[in-house]
């Protein structure tokens, strides 16, 4: 879908927000907690799904550190 298609959609109500915190297991970080914000095209199959640590929060601070880290193991 092209963005020229996407605005449309979501300016007329055509997509679907959803919006939850969900706790994913990284090999490197343990348990972190993510917001996640999906959107669901009506009338199709597609959805976007988005995950992303909150400004300031300690999973937003895990990942800092692993950005910093790369693939050096932690611990």
């Amino acid at each position: 879908m092209s963005a020229i298609a996407f605005t449309p959609l979501a300016l007329q109500g055509g997509l679907l927000p959803h919006h939850r915190q969900q706790k994913v297991h990284h090999p490197g970080l343990g348990s972190v907690t993510v917001d996640c914000d999906t959107l669901t095209v009506t009338g199709n199959d597609l959805r976007i799904a988005v995950c992303s640590a909150p400004a300031g929060t300690a999973a937003a601070d895990q990942f800092a550190l692993l950005s910093t880290l790369g693939t050096q193991a932690v611990g």
